[in-house]
């Protein structure tokens, strides 16, 4: 298939061989995905379904198995909040608002279904990291993961046409979370088991036209904290 202008991402990194990132240029929207570490056509369900056993069968005759970062979360060190956004307005003074708290290595899941403002949501934590052209910011579907300067690096993934969470965990994702840049990713629900333990995650739901519904929940005590600010913040000061 052609490239299409405009559909080069850079920071897009796999995983080739083990502990080793190759820099992925583009990855061509429909035909394309990113499978263990490398680029390759789309595959029906049942073909992948089938390459995922042969793995795991692998890695039990070698003794291991994948893992993925942080055990089930515990109630401990636990904080959420619902916060009610009239207007798109409300979601931009969050997600700028939220970006003063993030802190290195911070992780945030966003949960939503389509048009629910996860990306809209990203963008204004991007404005208030420091990213000064914020068109720069979009959903990195076909791309996975892009990367943005800032004041702190943003590492932006989108989990949506991901078929199983070893694929997100074999993109090295980990690597990224425990670097000093902030993390956000989109559909983190469809890779729950690849998060850290400790991570914010906002779960977005449509109330209206522009309205939205935020469930901010902390978990791990540094993310308790920054949902404990987040509601004495509230409403949010316009930008």
């Amino acid at each position: 298939m052609p490239r299409r202008d405009g559909q080069v991402q850079h920071g897009l990194h796999a995983l080739q061989g083990r502990g080793q990132r190759v820099p992925i240029q583009y990855v061509c929207p429909e035909a394309l995905c990113v499978w263990r570490g490398q680029v390759r056509r789309q595959q029906p369900q049942a073909e992948i379904a089938a390459e995922e056993r042969q793995y795991a069968a692998r890695n039990r005759s070698r003794g291991s198995s994948v893992r993925f970062p942080g055990p089930k979360v515990e109630q401990r060190g636990m904080q959420s909040c619902t916060l009610d956004l009239p207007d798109l307005a409300a979601t931009t003074a969050l997600g700028r608002h939220l970006a003063r708290l993030l802190f290195p290595g911070a992780v945030v899941g966003l949960v939503g279904p389509l048009g629910a403002g996860k990306t809209h949501l990203v963008r204004a934590v991007a404005e208030g990291l420091g990213v000064t052209n914020n068109r720069t910011v979009s959903s990195p579907t076909f791309v996975l993961i892009q990367e943005y300067q800032a004041r702190l690096p943003i590492y932006h993934f989108d989990a949506y046409r991901l078929h199983a969470p070893a694929e997100f965990f074999d993109l090295g994702a980990h690597e990224y979370f425990e670097g000093t840049g902030v993390c956000l990713v989109e559909w983190a629900d469809r890779v729950a088991e690849c998060l850290p333990s400790e991570h914010l995650r906002i779960t977005l739901a449509v109330t209206g036209e522009s309205s939205r519904r935020a469930v901010v929940e902390g978990r791990g005590e540094r993310y308790a904290a920054v949902v404990r600010e987040l509601q004495r913040a509230t409403p949010f000061p316009a930008a």
